[in-house]
């Protein structure tokens, strides 16, 4: 075989398909971590860089590690464990400039010598911190989906005109909340498939007169003193991820803090039944196969009969 034929273009993993996202629990209960045999499964080339360019994996390694540990530090007296913590720095904080250089967003040289004592980490068998990683991948996946979808529902609800101009409409609740936009609207959009419970007299107009007790102005005041409370909490946690980014930068044993974007989570969107649809014209290239739309037209029959 010649050298043309093995030397050949390496596959770059994009940002939100690194192998992580295989990993997070999108709204069910959180699992144990996978063993061994289920992760290799889970890896491929456009997902992984240890698989490709395992250069460019240890960089991305050594950023994770470098920076996290500089926000779990923030946060050890509040919503991790001090104790959890403690073995984390233990483990990582003497691999400081090792990390510190392999990462390639610090502008440092690195050296094989710098790569063979992070694989030589990751390779030593230590039961007790495997544990706590362990204990960790579950708590985190935990904590992430629980804040993630939170995250996503507050932003909708408490901007209602934002929230009816990208909902998909189906019927004319939907067409009316899209048209006004108001916090009225969004409360019919959101009850319309709830029906009246028989183990409590209460409609769902009443429920929606008691959710109308509120004027749409208070709402919206509550809206932007939480919005505005929560931005100076945002500030202030930042602060201290800046006062540890200098520490890690002024001390041979902490590493410089690089905070990686944010991944944006999305929904999924179902067609809502009954009504007359008054859906928007589609786009002319359909994101759908036509096992779907067949699958789509036989419930339609079936809801007709």
């Amino acid at each position: 075989m010649r050298e043309t034929d093995i030397c050949q273009k390496r596959t770059a993993v994009q940002f939100f398909k690194q192998f992580v996202r295989s990993f997070v629990t999108p709204y069910q209960q959180s699992q144990q971590p996978p063993r061994a045999p289920d992760v290799l499964r889970y890896l491929k080339p456009f997902s992984c860089e240890w698989l490709s360019r395992p250069e460019i994996a240890l960089s991305e390694y050594s950023e994770a590690i470098s920076s996290n540990m500089a926000v779990l530090s923030v946060f050890k007296k509040t919503v991790i464990s001090k104790k959890v913590v403690k073995k984390l720095e233990a483990k990582f904080n003497p691999l400081a400039s090792e990390l510190r250089n392999l990462n390639r967003k610090s502008n440092s040289s690195p050296t094989s010598d710098n790569a063979k004592v992070v694989l030589k980490s990751i390779i030593d068998n230590d039961e007790e911190f495997d544990h706590t990683i362990n204990n960790l991948f579950q708590a985190a996946n935990a904590i992430f989906c629980i804040a993630a979808n939170q995250v996503v529902a507050r932003s909708l609800l408490r901007n209602p005109n934002a929230y009816s101009g990208i909902i998909e409409v189906s019927n004319e609740i939907g067409q009316e909340f899209q048209n006004k936009g108001d916090v009225k609207a969004m409360k019919r959009y959101l009850l319309q498939e709830f029906s009246t419970d028989t183990t409590n007299d209460t409609p769902t107009s009443d429920i929606l007169r008691e959710l109308d007790s509120t004027s749409e102005d208070s709402s919206s005041e509550s809206i932007s003193v939480s919005e505005s409370s929560s931005e100076s909490l945002t500030r202030s946690r930042k602060r201290k991820v800046i006062q540890e980014t200098e520490k890690f930068s002024s001390s041979p044993e902490i590493k410089k803090v690089r905070k990686s974007p944010e991944k944006t989570p999305t929904t999924n969107r179902q067609p809502a039944e009954g009504g007359t649809s008054t859906r928007a014209k589609p786009s002319a290239r359909r994101p759908w196969g036509r096992g779907w739309y067949k699958a789509k037209k036989r419930r339609e029959k079936k809801r007709r009969e």
